[in-house]
């Protein structure tokens, strides 16, 4: 995930840091100062990234990873970005009276101004009229999540994040234009056509609902047009502006006997398997080495972020584990049974119950920090120099 713009506000609460002191006992080295930080695989950020296109079921549709947003340019090609304002609150600068629509369909991609499909019979649509408040990246409202893929530079963008988590009464609207990155084919997602209200003086806008409200959605794939625009494969690691060199991430599979973090059967590291280890970090090309890639749209450092690269993070298909396994020099990957990966495919049908996390709960993201830096000191509480740990 990369930030767009340096006005963007850190987004976990963090103890303010004082900076180093020097100790009435000897300095030491601490290569364990942080207890081990245990993140579940249902504990994702609920509410706050988003992908641009609407995959559908399953983001193996065609399709997905060929049309991108177009950002810049003079031909108003710019993400926009709405939330819906409650009736009660005091006008807002930037405010407009429009329409999010859903697909009643639960289509992959809707579009109005596609050449190439009609624009949609509108008794599909579920609209959603009201007060609406355009955010802005150079406001710090929102950044733009680049895609990742090793050994591709392109700068192209899959979603956006928000300085903070949409509130449960909010929806999420975009509008756009797009483009086939192979076919050169253009979309616009939304309305641009100078759709105004009737008596009002104000500017309309009709956009494409990313996320709605808590009381419009039912929280499950089968009945939530809008369910799979919520990314579940980011996690905050609890701690911020952390030091690259000290971090070290493990996945474990809690149902294993002996090295939870080994696949069993294969010997592969689920980092691997899960696809969060695909280059080499010293020189930055292809390969493996056992530790969580350290590249844009995998870890954000300053926040602290991880971002899986399959959007079930724990439910990756057989296909997509063979990307991930792609070294035929290792024998281990060339063989890998994928019949004998457990999945948490349970996670992402349904609404986040208790009970729908104890009986589908499998995996830990288990982060520890290591250094040997001097030992720091804030609100009375050790810490080490150069991360701030989140409450």
């Amino acid at each position: 995930m990369r930030r767009e713009h340096w006005l963007l506000p850190l987004m976990l609460v963090m103890v303010s840091f004082l900076g180093c002191v020097e100790s009435v006992e000897p300095l030491i080295p601490c290569p364990n100062l942080y207890p081990t930080i245990c993140i579940n695989d249902y504990d994702f950020i609920d509410r706050q990234f988003f992908f641009f296109e609407n995959p559908g079921d399953d983001f193996r549709q065609a399709g997905f990873g060929e049309i991108f947003p177009v950002v810049g340019g003079p031909n108003n090609d710019e993400i926009e970005v709405f939330v819906s304002l409650g009736p009660q609150e005091p006008p807002v600068d930037y405010e407009y009276i429009g329409n999010a629509y859903v697909d009643a369909d639960n289509k992959r991609f809707r579009v109005w101004n596609d050449p190439a499909n009609p624009a949609p019979d509108e008794s599909l649509l579920t609209p959603h009229y009201g007060r609406y408040k355009q955010l802005f990246i150079v406001d710090g409202d929102f950044t733009l999540i680049r895609s990742y893929a090793p050994g591709d530079n392109s700068v192209r963008y899959i979603g956006i994040e928000l300085s903070r988590p949409l509130e449960d009464m909010r929806r999420l609207a975009v509008r756009y234009r797009a483009r086939n990155v192979y076919t050169g084919h253009e979309y616009v997602v939304g309305d641009y056509r100078g759709y105004k209200p009737a008596a009002s003086a104000q500017t309309g806008f009709v956009g494409k609902a990313i996320c709605l409200s808590m009381s419009e959605t039912t929280g499950q794939r089968a009945t939530d047009p809008t369910w799979n625009v919520m990314m579940r494969n980011v996690y905050s690691l609890g701690l911020s502006q952390i030091d690259p060199k000290s971090l070290r991430i493990r996945i474990e599979d809690t149902s294993n006997s002996r090295n939870k973090s080994i696949h069993p059967e294969s010997g592969l590291s689920y980092l691997r398997i899960f696809g969060l280890d695909r280059i080499i970090n010293a020189t930055g090309l292809p390969g493996k080495d056992d530790l969580v890639d350290n590249t844009v749209g995998v870890i954000d450092y300053e926040r602290g972020y991880i971002m899986f690269p399959w959007y079930e993070p724990f439910n990756p298909p057989a296909e997509v584990v063979d990307a991930f396994l792609a070294d035929d020099a290792d024998p281990r990957e060339a063989s890998f049974d994928y019949s004998t990966l457990g999945r948490d495919e349970g996670l992402y049908l349904e609404a986040l119950t208790d009970r729908i996390k104890e009986i589908n709960h499998r995996y830990n993201i288990i982060v520890e920090i290591v250094s040997e830096q001097r030992i720091c000191h804030s609100s009375g509480s050790y810490i080490v120099e150069g991360a701030k740990p989140s409450r």
